[in-house]
């Protein structure tokens, strides 16, 4: 019979540091990590399996950008970060569906003003069980966090405060999410979720302006919704406006949530029909 502790050390995840496959427990972070002192980085969730939508080039075109603005060298291309996730999977004996966390972090050196521009990077990775396609009962607006547009704002960035200031009242009340909005009261986005209405099988999502994040699967649904040829407005709207809507849905790298009552005064009905026509949901849906 294995010891407990050994049998905990032989069933350790496996991550990549740097291009190197160590166990989790084994990556010696810096207390000079820019990313600890900094918040100097960017993130990359990405969940892949059989029944997701390949999402990896939109992911790594996001990262690109957001170091480029950041004046941070991007440490791998599209190919060897495939690479190294189909290692990660092996190393770890995984299959199925998969949630894989990239992040990417400038290299010690300066005070706000960085004297590095090199990065270092951590890839972990871990089952997912999150379906594809699901409801959420009850939206509210926060009435705590607030966004706004910045050079980095269409990026997922370690400095997140406003969504861990979201996700702390989210806690606190009886919604299942919470809408974000702007710093002029328009929707900007959920917790970890962009978000989606419609109205006479028009579709409208927050601008980019609002300060969202330019998720993925926002991409790819704006890209879906007009091939299938249904009308996709970017807008700055007050909440207000989702009282006339026939459909909210939020979508992030999980997959589509759609809401089924918004605060006390409007349900909506599920709009998995509009999302089939525009080849959306897997067809096991």
């Amino acid at each position: 019979m294995i010891p407990n502790l050994f049998k905990w050390f032989i069933e350790s995840m496996k991550a990549i540091y740097n291009s190197r496959i160590l166990p989790e427990e084994e990556i010696d972070l810096h207390i000079r990590n820019r990313a600890f002192c900094y918040g100097d980085g960017l993130f990359e969730t990405i969940v892949t399996g059989p029944d997701r939508i390949n999402l990896l080039a939109l992911h790594i075109a996001r990262l690109s950008k957001a170091c480029a603005v950041l004046n941070l060298v991007i440490p791998f291309n599209q190919q060897e970060l495939e690479e190294q996730i189909d290692q990660l999977k092996t190393a770890n004996e995984l299959t199925g569906q998969l949630r894989i966390l990239i992040q990417v972090w400038r290299e010690e050196g300066g005070l706000y003003q960085p004297s590095e521009n090199q990065s270092a990077y951590l890839i972990t990775i871990a089952k997912s069980n999150s379906p594809f396609y699901s409801g959420i009962e009850r939206l509210s607006v926060s009435a705590q966090a607030k966004l706004n547009w910045h050079a980095l704002s269409f990026a997922k960035t370690m400095s997140a405060l406003p969504y861990v200031l979201a996700g702390v009242e989210r806690g606190q009340r009886s919604s299942d999410d919470l809408i974000i909005c702007d710093g002029q009261g328009n929707i900007a986005e959920c917790v970890a979720s962009n978000i989606f209405w419609v109205k006479d099988k028009e579709v409208y999502t927050p601008d980019l302006n609002s300060g969202c994040v330019n998720g993925t699967m926002r991409q790819h649904l704006i890209s879906q919704l007009k091939v299938a040829d249904l009308q996709v407005h970017e807008v700055m709207q007050s909440p207000e406006q989702l009282h006339a809507a026939d459909h909210v849905f939020l979508s992030n790298t999980s997959g589509i949530q759609w809401v089924q009552q918004f605060e006390d005064k409007t349900l909506y009905s599920d709009p998995k029909d509009l999302l089939a026509l525009a080849a959306i949901l897997p067809p096991q849906l």
